[in-house]
Protein backbone atom coordinates (compact mmCIF):
# COMPACT_ATOMS: atom_id res chain seq x y z
CA UNK A 1 0.00 0.00 0.00
CA UNK A 2 3.22 2.12 -0.32
CA UNK A 3 4.80 1.48 -3.59
CA UNK A 4 2.34 0.46 -6.22
CA UNK A 5 4.16 -0.12 -9.73
CA UNK A 6 1.99 -0.79 -12.94
CA UNK A 7 3.96 -2.36 -16.32
CA UNK A 8 2.07 -3.20 -19.63
CA UNK A 9 2.82 -5.72 -21.88
CA UNK A 10 2.39 -7.74 -24.90
CA UNK A 11 0.12 -10.70 -23.37
CA UNK A 12 -1.16 -8.75 -20.11
CA UNK A 13 -0.28 -5.97 -17.62
CA UNK A 14 1.27 -6.14 -13.95
CA UNK A 15 0.71 -4.14 -11.12
CA UNK A 16 2.49 -4.64 -8.43
CA UNK A 17 2.22 -3.31 -4.47
CA UNK A 18 4.72 -3.33 -1.93
CA UNK A 19 3.40 -2.87 1.52
CA UNK A 20 5.29 -1.21 4.62
CA UNK A 21 3.53 -1.59 7.70
CA UNK A 22 4.01 -1.83 11.56
CA UNK A 23 5.37 -5.40 11.55
CA UNK A 24 3.24 -5.62 15.16
CA UNK A 25 0.14 -5.25 13.11
CA UNK A 26 -2.36 -8.56 13.15
CA UNK A 27 -0.55 -10.67 10.45
CA UNK A 28 -2.32 -10.84 6.69
CA UNK A 29 -4.22 -13.39 5.59
CA UNK A 30 -2.81 -14.87 2.13
CA UNK A 31 -4.55 -14.37 -0.86
CA UNK A 32 -7.78 -16.64 -0.89
CA UNK A 33 -10.56 -16.50 -3.44
CA UNK A 34 -13.72 -14.42 -2.24
CA UNK A 35 -17.53 -14.25 -3.65
CA UNK A 36 -20.73 -11.67 -3.85
CA UNK A 37 -23.65 -11.96 -5.58
CA UNK A 38 -22.06 -10.23 -8.41
CA UNK A 39 -18.15 -10.95 -8.65
CA UNK A 40 -15.50 -13.56 -7.54
CA UNK A 41 -12.16 -11.72 -6.45
CA UNK A 42 -9.05 -12.42 -4.86
CA UNK A 43 -7.15 -10.67 -2.50
CA UNK A 44 -5.28 -10.91 0.99
CA UNK A 45 -6.79 -9.58 3.74
CA UNK A 46 -5.98 -7.45 6.76
CA UNK A 47 -7.29 -8.71 9.70
CA UNK A 48 -7.00 -5.47 11.08
CA UNK A 49 -9.84 -3.73 9.09
CA UNK A 50 -11.22 -6.32 7.33
CA UNK A 51 -10.05 -4.77 3.82
CA UNK A 52 -7.26 -5.12 1.60
CA UNK A 53 -4.26 -3.24 -0.31
CA UNK A 54 -4.65 -5.30 -3.83
CA UNK A 55 -6.87 -7.30 -5.81
CA UNK A 56 -8.25 -8.26 -8.65
CA UNK A 57 -11.65 -9.65 -9.69
CA UNK A 58 -13.91 -11.93 -12.60
CA UNK A 59 -14.82 -8.75 -14.66
CA UNK A 60 -11.14 -8.30 -15.23
CA UNK A 61 -10.40 -5.19 -12.81
CA UNK A 62 -7.61 -4.44 -10.58
CA UNK A 63 -6.90 -2.00 -7.83
CA UNK A 64 -3.87 -1.45 -5.69
CA UNK A 65 -3.61 1.10 -2.57
CA UNK A 66 -1.74 3.76 -1.47
CA UNK A 67 -2.09 5.89 1.45
CA UNK A 68 -2.28 9.52 1.53
CA UNK A 69 -3.29 11.71 -1.29
CA UNK A 70 -1.12 14.10 -3.06
CA UNK A 71 1.22 14.97 0.62
CA UNK A 72 1.86 13.97 3.69
CA UNK A 73 -1.08 14.91 6.03
CA UNK A 74 -1.93 14.54 10.06
CA UNK A 75 -3.70 11.26 10.67
CA UNK A 76 -6.81 12.27 12.92
CA UNK A 77 -8.23 8.72 13.90
CA UNK A 78 -11.60 7.25 14.22
CA UNK A 79 -11.93 7.28 11.07
CA UNK A 80 -15.70 6.09 9.91
CA UNK A 81 -13.90 3.18 7.74
CA UNK A 82 -10.57 1.85 6.45
CA UNK A 83 -9.99 2.73 3.34
CA UNK A 84 -9.36 -1.04 2.80
CA UNK A 85 -12.38 -1.59 3.51
CA UNK A 86 -13.04 1.18 -0.06
CA UNK A 87 -10.91 -1.47 -1.73
CA UNK A 88 -12.34 -4.19 -1.10
CA UNK A 89 -15.78 -2.67 -1.39
CA UNK A 90 -15.18 -1.97 -5.53
CA UNK A 91 -13.48 -5.35 -6.23
CA UNK A 92 -17.14 -6.33 -5.62
CA UNK A 93 -18.33 -4.17 -8.11
CA UNK A 94 -18.44 -4.55 -12.59
CA UNK A 95 -18.21 -1.01 -13.07
CA UNK A 96 -15.64 0.02 -10.06
CA UNK A 97 -14.69 3.59 -10.81
CA UNK A 98 -18.07 4.54 -11.82
CA UNK A 99 -19.05 3.26 -8.42
CA UNK A 100 -15.75 4.73 -6.38
CA UNK A 101 -17.53 8.31 -7.97
CA UNK A 102 -20.79 7.61 -6.33
CA UNK A 103 -19.42 6.83 -3.20
CA UNK A 104 -19.87 8.85 0.30
CA UNK A 105 -16.06 9.80 1.37
CA UNK A 106 -16.59 11.93 4.53
CA UNK A 107 -14.57 10.90 7.41
CA UNK A 108 -12.72 8.62 5.11
CA UNK A 109 -8.72 9.20 5.66
CA UNK A 110 -7.02 10.43 2.24
CA UNK A 111 -5.60 7.92 0.18
CA UNK A 112 -5.00 7.02 -3.41
CA UNK A 113 -5.86 4.07 -6.05
CA UNK A 114 -4.21 3.24 -8.89
CA UNK A 115 -7.26 1.02 -10.79
CA UNK A 116 -7.29 -1.19 -14.11
CA UNK A 117 -10.05 -1.88 -15.55
CA UNK A 118 -11.63 -2.36 -19.20
CA UNK A 119 -8.04 -1.73 -20.72
CA UNK A 120 -7.65 1.81 -18.58
CA UNK A 121 -5.55 2.75 -16.22
CA UNK A 122 -6.74 5.58 -13.40
CA UNK A 123 -5.70 7.35 -10.42
CA UNK A 124 -8.00 7.98 -8.12
CA UNK A 125 -7.52 10.33 -5.18
CA UNK A 126 -9.17 11.09 -1.60
CA UNK A 127 -7.74 14.36 -0.20
CA UNK A 128 -9.98 14.66 2.45
CA UNK A 129 -12.24 17.31 0.79
CA UNK A 130 -12.65 16.40 -2.59
CA UNK A 131 -11.91 13.18 -5.21
CA UNK A 132 -10.11 13.51 -8.01
CA UNK A 133 -9.93 10.94 -10.97
CA UNK A 134 -7.11 11.05 -13.47
CA UNK A 135 -6.69 8.78 -16.38
CA UNK A 136 -3.35 7.38 -17.10
CA UNK A 137 -1.53 6.05 -19.97
CA UNK A 138 -1.58 2.75 -19.91
CA UNK A 139 0.96 2.12 -22.39
CA UNK A 140 3.69 2.96 -20.20
CA UNK A 141 4.96 1.78 -17.28
CA UNK A 142 4.28 4.08 -13.38
CA UNK A 143 5.65 3.70 -9.71
CA UNK A 144 4.18 5.70 -7.39
CA UNK A 145 4.69 5.91 -4.00
CA UNK A 146 2.53 6.68 -0.40
CA UNK A 147 2.87 10.65 0.16
CA UNK A 148 2.48 9.52 3.74
CA UNK A 149 5.81 7.73 3.83
CA UNK A 150 7.75 9.12 1.21
CA UNK A 151 8.13 13.21 0.57
CA UNK A 152 8.57 14.67 -2.58
CA UNK A 153 12.28 14.10 -2.98
CA UNK A 154 12.63 10.47 -2.12
CA UNK A 155 9.78 9.83 -4.28
CA UNK A 156 11.72 11.48 -7.10
CA UNK A 157 14.49 9.09 -6.46
CA UNK A 158 12.25 5.86 -6.36
CA UNK A 159 10.87 7.21 -10.21
CA UNK A 160 14.25 7.79 -11.62
CA UNK A 161 15.51 4.33 -10.29
CA UNK A 162 12.35 3.06 -11.74
CA UNK A 163 12.67 4.68 -15.25
CA UNK A 164 16.14 4.12 -15.77
CA UNK A 165 15.55 0.23 -14.63
CA UNK A 166 12.58 0.43 -17.44
CA UNK A 167 14.64 2.15 -20.57
CA UNK A 168 16.78 -0.92 -20.40
CA UNK A 169 13.87 -2.81 -21.39
CA UNK A 170 14.05 -5.76 -18.81
CA UNK A 171 12.29 -9.18 -18.94
CA UNK A 172 9.88 -8.11 -16.25
CA UNK A 173 8.74 -10.60 -13.97
CA UNK A 174 7.67 -11.49 -10.52
CA UNK A 175 11.47 -12.44 -10.08
CA UNK A 176 13.28 -9.81 -12.25
CA UNK A 177 11.05 -6.75 -10.50
CA UNK A 178 11.56 -8.46 -6.90
CA UNK A 179 15.52 -8.42 -7.84
CA UNK A 180 15.01 -4.39 -8.94
CA UNK A 181 12.97 -3.33 -5.80
CA UNK A 182 16.02 -4.61 -3.83
CA UNK A 183 18.56 -2.54 -6.32
CA UNK A 184 17.80 0.24 -4.16
CA UNK A 185 20.09 0.06 -1.01
CA UNK A 186 18.24 2.66 1.24
CA UNK A 187 16.22 1.30 4.23
CA UNK A 188 14.59 4.43 4.62
CA UNK A 189 13.54 5.23 1.52
CA UNK A 190 14.16 2.76 -0.67
CA UNK A 191 11.58 0.22 -1.55
CA UNK A 192 12.30 -2.43 0.52
CA UNK A 193 12.77 -0.55 4.41
CA UNK A 194 13.31 -1.56 7.91
CA UNK A 195 12.88 1.70 9.46
CA UNK A 196 13.86 0.60 13.31
CA UNK A 197 10.93 -2.05 13.07
CA UNK A 198 8.42 0.82 13.44
CA UNK A 199 7.96 0.86 9.49
CA UNK A 200 9.21 -2.24 7.16
CA UNK A 201 7.79 -3.85 4.31
CA UNK A 202 5.99 -6.68 4.80
CA UNK A 203 5.13 -8.37 1.41
CA UNK A 204 4.76 -7.82 -2.23
CA UNK A 205 1.38 -8.46 -4.30
CA UNK A 206 2.31 -9.33 -7.86
CA UNK A 207 -0.99 -9.98 -9.84
CA UNK A 208 -0.80 -10.91 -13.57
CA UNK A 209 -3.42 -9.60 -15.52
CA UNK A 210 -4.26 -11.32 -19.29
CA UNK A 211 -6.93 -11.37 -21.44
CA UNK A 212 -8.97 -14.47 -19.45
CA UNK A 213 -6.25 -15.09 -16.99
CA UNK A 214 -5.44 -13.34 -13.18
CA UNK A 215 -2.52 -14.55 -11.37
CA UNK A 216 -2.13 -12.87 -7.37
CA UNK A 217 1.69 -13.75 -6.26
CA UNK A 218 1.83 -13.07 -2.53
CA UNK A 219 5.46 -12.83 -1.15
CA UNK A 220 5.38 -12.91 2.45
CA UNK A 221 8.79 -11.51 3.62
CA UNK A 222 8.36 -11.88 7.04
CA UNK A 223 8.37 -15.51 6.84
CA UNK A 224 9.81 -16.13 3.41
CA UNK A 225 6.44 -17.69 1.95
CA UNK A 226 5.12 -17.65 -2.16
CA UNK A 227 1.37 -17.85 -1.89
CA UNK A 228 -0.48 -17.91 -5.61
CA UNK A 229 -3.83 -17.42 -6.35
CA UNK A 230 -5.80 -17.52 -9.50
CA UNK A 231 -9.25 -16.80 -11.27
CA UNK A 232 -10.43 -17.20 -14.54
CA UNK A 233 -13.41 -16.31 -16.19
CA UNK A 234 -14.09 -19.72 -17.38
CA UNK A 235 -14.39 -20.39 -13.54
CA UNK A 236 -11.72 -22.44 -12.72
CA UNK A 237 -10.27 -21.38 -9.78
CA UNK A 238 -6.32 -22.81 -8.07
CA UNK A 239 -4.90 -21.80 -4.87
CA UNK A 240 -1.03 -23.01 -3.98
CA UNK A 241 0.79 -22.20 -0.81
CA UNK A 242 4.73 -22.54 -1.19
CA UNK A 243 7.85 -21.24 0.60
CA UNK A 244 10.79 -19.77 -1.22
CA UNK A 245 14.10 -19.12 -0.01
CA UNK A 246 15.65 -14.85 -0.32
CA UNK A 247 18.61 -14.53 -2.01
Amino acid sequence: MCTVAYIPGKTGSILASLRDENPARAVALAPAIYRNNEHSYVMCQDPAGGGTWAGFNDSGSAIALLNGAFDAHKSTPPYRMSRGRIVRSLLESTMPVVEWMLMDMDDIEPYTLIVFTERQLFRLTWDGMQKHRTVLDGRTSHIFSSATLYDARAAQVRRDHFDNWMVMDPPVNRLSLMGFFKSLKDRQNGFIIDRSEQMKTLSMSYMELSADNYCYYYYDLQQYQLHTCSLQTDGMNHLQNTEYNEQ
